[in-house]
């Protein structure tokens, strides 16, 4: 279907003066990536951290721009056209990195306020996994809603667009949310990842919920401290009192919030256990089948099931609860809809029994929380052993490796340690960093960086009765060495293992 979309460039940049046959000029298109302009399209010539799109104008301009947008000097201007001939437009647009959200959403027609829900999801753990649930929860109450993040763009089961990034760019999110517009999408749930939030990614999008998981360490290859990271989050949340806030008790970032803002009728808590929290669980078992327990809230009391493994399933699924109950549906239905959802894929995924009878697991966990918490949510279900499968991504915070080497030690019992994404980096010397921090070195089954042969070591030798699980890349369906993405799977690995045991 054809997009609805489309501004004249005097509508688009209403405090500049155009002539009257640009004025009325309607782009074609809008790129902040001159490989992908095309004719009649407006190229914002934004400055990014390693280079700036006003190196590409001239490229733009080949390729048939109709109109460049670049950044000015002065923030104090006002918006001026610069005539370069052959009616090539160059546009003034000051702090344009800043205002491009808008200028996106603008050009799309503002797309978000055609939903009826937009939520974002916020935190160092568990986005990916409560957007997905909130979605299939949606779905069983009758909403058409979709999911994006890492993930992708997902309607259903359907997976609409790999974005390739947890939280798009500003003209590829007002592009997306204008597709799910045309698909009479009615509910989105999206990730805002802390680069999302610091480059203004997110800017044009009124949200009426945004949930805050947790803040851990992770992204501190970007962010110049974890105080800085942490303020990234909670600014995200705090940004607009108005939308339901929805937050993590279990998490001292959230809970600090919500205490702060204790008389907001539109800030609600969850927690595992503590009855502090607006929402919580009492009775909370751990069954052959998964959990249950009883949720009290505001809304009323309940019985809980889910078939998800691991007390931060039960968490998320309090999150989504939240959500639901606060945007006005029953708690009863709220239940029953949430009682099917199912796990993200990567995210504490059961994959299959090895040839000797362990039980499988693909986790997404790449920072020291992450794999503590499913370390911690593993163990209930694991009779024997914890056999570990991890290593560390190349190219981003060195200073975490370590850190999860301890975990793997204090929380496993038999580590092999390998490759995640080494990128750039010698993988051999992540190997070396995670070990340095593993303090009980017996627990070190083998160290080697060829992921594949690690995943099926770790095959051979767990028995019935204990759990093998494989950490770090989840659902990814790649690995990056040097620049290279090169086609690996973990699930693949497991499952051509297996079936090459068994026959």
């Amino acid at each position: 279907m054809e997009l609805r979309k489309g501004k004249s460039l005097a509508e688009l940049f209403p405090e500049c003066r155009f002539d009257d046959v640009s004025g009325r000029t309607v782009p074609s298109e809008i790129f902040d990536d001159s490989r992908r302009v095309i004719p009649g399209a407006l190229f914002c010539a934004v400055k990014g951290a390693h280079g700036s799109g006003e190196d590409f104008i001239s490229m733009a301009f080949e390729k048939g721009a109709k109109a460049v947008a670049k950044d000015t000097e002065n923030t104090q201007s006002s918006w001026r056209v610069i005539n370069t001939g052959n009616d090539q437009l160059q546009i003034e647009f000051p702090r344009l990195k800043k205002n491009l959200a808008m200028l996106a959403a603008n050009f799309f027609n503002h797309p978000a306020n055609a939903m009826s829900s937009m939520v974002g999801v916020t935190g160092t753990n568990g986005k990916s996994s409560i957007v997905h649930m909130l979605e299939q929860a949606w779905r069983e109450l009758g909403a058409r809603s979709a999911s994006m993040g890492t993930l992708g763009i997902r309607v259903g089961d359907a997976l609409v667009d790999d974005l390739g990034l947890t939280t798009p760019g500003a003209i590829q999110l007002q592009r997306s949310l204008h597709l799910l517009v045309d698909r009479d999408i009615q509910r989105v749930a999206m990730e805002v990842s802390s680069h999302g939030i610091h480059q203004y990614r997110v800017e044009g999008v009124p949200f009426s919920a945004k949930v805050l998981t947790n803040i851990t360490r992770d992204h501190l290859d970007y962010h110049a401290s974890f105080a800085e990271y942490a303020q990234v989050k909670l600014g995200f949340i705090d940004s607009d009192q108005k939308c339901l806030r929805v937050l993590n008790w279990d998490d001292e970032h959230a809970r600090q919030y919500a205490m702060d803002h204790p008389a907001c009728d539109n800030v609600v808590s969850y927690s595992l256990a503590d009855s502090r929290a607006t929402v919580f669980v009492e009775n909370l078992r751990v069954t052959d089948s998964g959990f249950s327990g009883r949720v009290c809230s505001p809304w009323g009391s309940g019985d809980l099931v889910t078939s998800m493994r691991g007390s931060f399933s039960v968490s998320n699924l309090l999150a989504v609860i939240s959500v639901l109950c606060g945007e006005g549906f029953e708690l009863k239905a709220v239940l029953n809809a949430v009682a099917i959802v199912k796990a993200a894929p990567g995210r504490l995924e059961f994959v299959s029994s090895s040839p000797r009878g362990a039980d499988v697991f693909v986790d997404y966990a790449h920072t020291p929380d992450a794999l503590l918490t499913v370390l911690q949510s593993l163990r209930p279900h694991t009779q024997g052993k914890i056999h570990l499968v991890f290593g560390c991504g190349g190219d981003r915070d060195q200073g975490k490796r370590g850190v999860m080497g301890n975990i793997a030690s204090e929380y496993s019992d038999v580590i092999y340690v390998t490759s995640d994404n080494p990128r750039t980096e010698d993988p051999l010397k992540i190997v070396e960093d995670i070990c340095a921090g593993i303090r009980d070195s017996k627990k070190i089954a083998s160290t080697n960086v060829q992921r594949k042969q690690s995943i099926e070591e770790a095959l051979s030798k767990a028995r019935k009765g204990d759990s093998v699980l494989i950490a770090g890349k989840g659902h990814e369906n790649y690995q990056i060495v040097g620049t290279e993405k090169l086609p690996f799977s973990d699930h693949s690995v497991v499952r051509e293992y297996s079936a090459e045991r068994c026959h």
